[in-house]
């Protein structure tokens, strides 16, 4: 059946053949239409232009499909609350502005601004945290562990947006209740050293230092200013 030139059909109609318009097909007029409705293969799909709502409506999980039919582009309603957009290998959003009011859960790669974010956003764990406020702590009273100690980068004095560094003979061991380091040193008064060599540290001038040499004795380095003596307060073997 083919309609061909102005035709006007006011009531319901039934086609039960092929129908060809060979000019523009219209639907009611401005401010007032018509529903129009597309029965699918399967019940309950269809694809319905609701007049009185306004509304387009895929009924059920029929597709609304992009590129090619039964393709990888699309929107469906998976489930009633759930809806999917589907790309076969990339969805680009371009916006000035993205708002996502919701939580966000990302299964793949994540980058900003070209840079990827190798650790998980959801468990506030990052590999690098940038000018952060608080991080959040732990209490850790009975490990037997040695536990590196961070302390503030760069002899800084001050407050502010500093990083932090570690070294390797400086640890706390959560068991004991021991701080291991390989020298102690008090502001005033003396130093506390434990050394690998036979040699003495390095005096300080109007300080005692205290230290284990490489035999196991404990030596004392006293220094006045200007010249300085060490002498072994105690001695220790082996079985």
């Amino acid at each position: 059946m083919k309609i061909i030139g102005v035709q006007q059909i006011e009531s319901e109609s039934t086609f039960n053949a092929e129908v060809t318009a060979l000019n523009t097909l219209t639907v009611g007029v401005d401010g007032t239409g018509h529903d129009a409705k597309f029965f699918g293969d399967t019940s309950g799909q269809f694809l319905l232009w609701d007049q009185s709502s306004d509304e387009l409506v895929l009924a059920g999980d029929t597709k609304l499909s992009f590129h090619d039919a039964a393709g990888g582009e699309n929107i469906i309603a998976s489930a009633d609350g759930h809806l999917e957009i589907n790309a076969g290998t990339t969805l680009d959003i371009t916006a000035t502005t993205i708002d996502i009011n919701g939580a966000a859960d990302v299964s793949g790669n994540f980058t900003l601004a070209g840079t990827a974010i190798a650790t998980v956003i959801a468990g506030t764990t990052v590999t690098n945290a940038t000018n952060s406020a608080h991080v959040l702590v732990t209490d850790n009273e009975s490990a037997n562990e040695e536990n590196l100690i961070a302390f503030v980068e760069g002899a800084t004095s001050s407050t502010g947006n500093v990083g932090l560094e570690m070294d390797g003979d400086l640890t706390y061991n959560p068991s004991g209740g021991k701080v291991s380091a390989k020298q102690f040193e008090a502001a005033q008064g003396f130093t506390m050293s434990k050394l690998g060599a036979a040699s003495a540290p390095t005096a300080v001038s109007n300080k005692a230092i205290i230290f284990m040499d490489s035999n196991g004795n404990l030596q004392v380095t006293l220094h006045n200013g200007s010249s300085s003596v060490t002498r072994q307060l105690a001695s220790f073997s082996g079985e």
